[in-house]
């Protein structure tokens, strides 16, 4: 908090030799915002789905605040907007209006969906600031992501751990991004991964030992506060059951 005196200024702050008007302006251009997040746990995607567009509209009016949603979902796949390819025959895939082609979701996959107010109507930008916020995370487990121009998404070398697909509505975000941590990577087989010829790692298959999810959630928080410049605020499951009947 500042506290100023010599009041002399018409926004009600007293400025004195020693603060300058410019010096105050840059202090709180550069206060960090604040967001909630939310640990869903294992979760089925439709529901998530549902409450994500909900979160969009009230996040555009201003009545909930800026929120990230940490989950795992139940084995689903699903095709994005730009999705020509399909699973194998037989395999059922959800279309939904996120970018991207066809990946699959399943216990072991961290997933994140920012339901934020975009500063920039750039798109990339803000995907680059989700792939940033993945290397900063693998790096903390010594692993190399790499960002690839053109390839949205974090590799490890000729290898993909993580994918990204958003959507912006009103210049509010959604969907977002999963990464492998120890998520059965035999459920890629039967599909070409974002509509390209990749294969998919983990962090399991690249680490000895077990992974904690919990503790990677926690990593995550840190690096997303660090490449998004925000503080956030974990709030219960619960709240979003009785504000949405989720």
């Amino acid at each position: 908090m500042l506290f100023v005196t010599h009041v002399t200024d018409a926004c009600g702050l007293n400025l004195n030799n020693s603060f300058s008007k410019t010096t105050l302006t840059l202090m709180l251009n550069h206060a960090m915002q604040e967001a909630l997040f939310f640990d869903l746990g294992l979760v089925k995607y439709q529901r998530v789905y549902s409450l994500q567009k909900r979160l969009v509209e009230l996040v555009a009016e201003g009545s909930f605040q800026q929120t990230l949603l940490l989950l795992e979902h139940f084995p689903v796949y699903t095709v994005g907007l730009s999705g020509s390819e399909k699973p194998l025959e037989g395999v059922q895939a959800l279309k939904v209006d996120r970018g991207g082609d066809v990946t699959y979701h399943g216990p072991g996959q961290l997933v994140g969906y920012p339901i934020f107010r975009l500063k920039s109507r750039r798109v990339s930008r803000y995907i680059r600031k989700l792939e940033e916020s993945l290397v900063i995370l693998l790096k903390k487990y010594s692993i190399e992501g790499v960002i690839k121009e053109g390839y949205p998404g974090v590799w490890v070398e000729k290898e993909k751990i993580a994918s990204i697909g958003v959507r912006i509505k009103g210049n509010v975000s959604y969907h977002g991004f999963a990464l492998n941590v120890t998520v059965d990577l035999n459920a890629f087989q039967c599909i070409r991964p974002c509509g390209i010829d990749v294969t998919m790692t983990s962090m399991q298959n690249l680490l000895s030992g077990e992974i904690s999810m919990p503790q990677v959630k926690r990593d995550y928080v840190k690096a997303f506060e660090k490449c998004f410049d925000v503080g956030l605020k974990q709030e219960s499951a619960n709240l979003l059951e009785r504000v949405f009947s989720l």
